[in-house]
């Protein structure tokens, strides 16, 4: 039934729950650092809110059985914010095989929100107002305090590096709230709320006028750091780069309407980068945002998620235009956040406040309530509202809570996984920069063990098979029980690394994780040439305009002799990346190989041009080409004769055209000719798990 109903008293504890835990979500999310997962920074944030957002849930379940009935409150805001989290739920379940990755991520933290919107809402008193503008102020102050201290004596840098083997650099730029851009607009978010509130009450209270002046130090300081040449300066895809990778991603139905995935822009970028990011400063930098967070919901969540939240957007301002002043605090919060969202890369902090600010106003301004009854579901007509039309639906609220607390247990057991997972790929890292072979191999099978749905962690376990399988065959003294277990390491490496590219098959990193791991095989096993090539062009159709990719490819064709590839695939390299010295290097030798010396002191003399003055490589470079130069000057005194132009591999556009490379990726994978029974099958949703006895120690150290 819809009405205007007042608040239960016999739930006034849940809703003070409820407040403590917005308070800490408030208070505790901005400088959040726990050093026991493998992010400090952001999954200590994504975990925190995770569980606040599920014990909200479960309060409102508990909540909904001790008042016999179900009740939401409504608002204007509701269905775009509903209409947003559908778009999110079907850009997390049906962009890919594995949801895990959406869910862990940004995917996850925009349910968390959403969750923290509409039932944390529903939960709140209307006398939350004042403890709530009091959080806001207690964050802000705390967050401006910690990074002034940053700044002038680097203690949160030395109070993280005491929990941690490894010490943190006393970097001016590094902040609690995530990075120095993010803490910028966290201040703008909790100083609009303060002062909003301050105006409209008329108050000069002392905690007003502390947290004012603290936090706007702290944003006078932040804002110093992220201009250009500061050392907080943020580093952002430049917007022509990202509107074409948006462009691009319409190409595709499906993903022009629900996006790559919620945690996919990153696969998108590899996909569709623009040639012109190989170069600069930029150059190798793989983002996972765009620029702005429309652009990456309009990659990641499709048209339907970037309308929703352009909805979403536009029913805030107007509801702050009509609200009252008593809810204006909480509406400038909201403003501020989503005006920093628009204008740079979100994040799970502004995405939190945000959140907390929208329940805060909803509690404040409740202006319908609707309720669902154990064994009823009252409709009102809103044409209508004189006659009530019921249809009775054979709906028990035992099964809806029951339902819903399950959920709640399901979500947090995934969750408790995923932070053991994370904790242990913490340590294997710990344990690798302390060269603890074995350390390091257990901790990642345990990583893997417990998520066994995230490709990072399969590829690196991939990783450390490998090089323990390769430093074991190396030894001179190698026992009979060795040989089995690099024979089973081997094995374990593959498995693990095609496992990485049927969880996430568009992130280029994981085919060439493999290739690489064939390429160590090749001499040892049978067809590993071929597999090496396979993986490797799989790896650029995924990544088309990676010149790195090329040139690996193309060392793989130079060290079996396959010069003519070789040469095809660094002048490639060259043409997406004019700078790429390496690719003008091995050019160079291969040419000399195919004894096409002009071609080759020509290669040698562009390298000449791009090479710092001051490099210790260049005399190198300028004794081959007088080596050169004097080869051909003898065979042309020797033998006179026409010879060919050279086939110069100089860039003519720096946009590399795709359509060509592509071309010429169909042309060689026409001559890879690999078995494709070996590959994993992708009919087959069964990820394998590692199945291997734990890994002895044997003087791997």
């Amino acid at each position: 039934m819809v009405s205007m109903l007042p608040e239960s008293k016999s739930s006034a504890w849940i809703s003070q729950v409820a407040l403590s835990i917005m308070m800490a979500i408030v208070i505790v999310m901005p400088v959040l650092v726990i050093p026991a997962f493998d992010n400090f920074f952001l999954t200590s944030k994504n975990i925190f809110l995770s569980v606040a957002a599920l014990i909200i849930m479960a309060l409102f379940w508990v909540a909904s059985w001790y008042r016999k009935y179900i009740s939401l409150t409504l608002n204007s805001l509701i269905p775009a914010v509903l209409a947003f989290g559908v778009s999110v739920i079907l850009s997390i379940f049906f962009t890919g095989v594995y949801p895990v990755e959406n869910l862990l991520g940004m995917g996850g933290m925009y349910l968390a929100a959403i969750i923290v919107v509409v039932l944390g809402g529903s939960l709140l008193s209307t006398k939350s107002t004042q403890s709530l503008v009091w959080a806001f102020a207690a964050a802000g102050t705390i967050l401006a305090a910690t990074t002034l201290a940053q700044v002038s004596l680097g203690l949160p840098a030395r109070f993280l590096s005491l929990f941690l083997p490894i010490q943190l650099e006393s970097n001016p730029a590094l902040n609690l709230a995530g990075s120095t851009l993010i803490a910028f607009e966290a201040l703008l978010v909790f100083l609009a709320t303060v002062v909003t509130w301050a105006v409209t009450r008329k108050s000069t209270a002392w905690w007003v006028v502390l947290s004012t002046v603290v936090m706007i130090l702290g944003l006078a300081v932040t804002g110093w750091q992220i201009m250009p040449g500061q050392a907080g300066q943020p580093v952002t895809l430049p917007l022509a780069a990202n509107w074409s990778i948006a462009i691009d991603v319409l190409r595709n139905p499906r993903a022009a309407l629900i996006g790559v995935g919620t945690d996919s822009f990153e696969v998108a970028f590899n996909q569709f980068k623009p040639a012109s990011l190989n170069s600069g400063t930029l150059a190798g930098v793989r983002f996972i945002q765009g620029t702005n967070t429309p652009l990456t919901l309009w990659i990641t969540t499709g048209l339907l998620g970037l309308a929703t939240w352009v909805w979403f957007a536009v029913q805030v301002f107007r509801t702050s235009r009509k609200s009252s002043p008593q809810h204006w605090p909480f509406m400038a919060a909201a403003l501020v956040a989503i005006g920093c969202l628009i204008l740079w890369p979100s994040s799970p902090l502004i995405i939190t406040l945000l959140a907390v600010a929208l329940a805060a106003f909803i509690a404040n301004s409740r202006e319908r309530e609707a309720r669902i009854h154990a064994l009823t579901v009252s409709i009102v007509d809103h044409h209508q509202a004189l006659q009530s039309h019921h249809r009775q639906n054979q709906i028990s609220l035992a099964v809806l809570v029951g339902i819903g607390l399950l959920i709640v247990a399901i979500s947090g057991f995934g969750i408790t996984r995923a932070a053991i997972a994370s904790y242990y790929s913490l340590q294997a890292l710990i344990a690798a920069q302390q060269n603890d072979a074995v350390r390091t191999y257990t901790y990642q099978q345990k990583a893997t063990q417990f998520n066994p749905y995230m490709d990072s962690y399969r590829s690196r376990y991939a990783q450390t098979n490998i090089q323990i399988a390769a430093a074991l065959a190396n030894k001179s003294d190698i026992t009979e029980n060795e040989r089995t277990q690099v024979s089973q390491l081997i094995q374990q490496a593959i498995r693990e690394a095609r496992a990485a590219t049927f969880i996430n098959p568009g992130d280029s990193v994981n085919w060439q994780v493999l290739a690489q791991i064939y390429r160590q095989l090749i001499g040892v096993a049978n067809d590993a040439e071929q597999w090496t090539v396979s993986a490797y062009t799989q790896a650029i159709v995924v990544a088309p305009t990676d010149p790195y990719l090329r040139f690996e490819l193309g060392g793989v064709f130079y060290s079996q002799n396959q010069d003519n590839q070789a040469v095809n695939l660094f002048q490639q390299a060259i043409q997406l990346k004019p700078d790429y010295a390496n690719a003008y290097y091995n050019l160079g030798n291969v040419l000399q190989k195919l004894n096409l010396l002009a071609d080759a002191k020509s290669v040698y003399e562009q390298l000449l041009t791009i090479m710092p003055a001051d490099s210790p490589d260049r005399e190198k470079i300028m004794a081959e080409i007088q080596s050169l130069t004097a080869a051909i000057e003898a065979t042309a005194s020797a033998k006179p004769s026409s010879t060919r132009p050279a086939a110069s591999p100089n860039p003519v556009n720096q946009e590399a055209s795709r359509s060509a490379l592509t071309d010429d990726l169909s042309i060689l994978n026409e001559t890879v000719n690999a078995d494709q029974q070996d590959t994993v099958n992708p009919g087959n949703n069964q990820v394998p798990v590692d199945q291997t006895t734990p890994l002895q120690n044997s003087d791997l150290r």
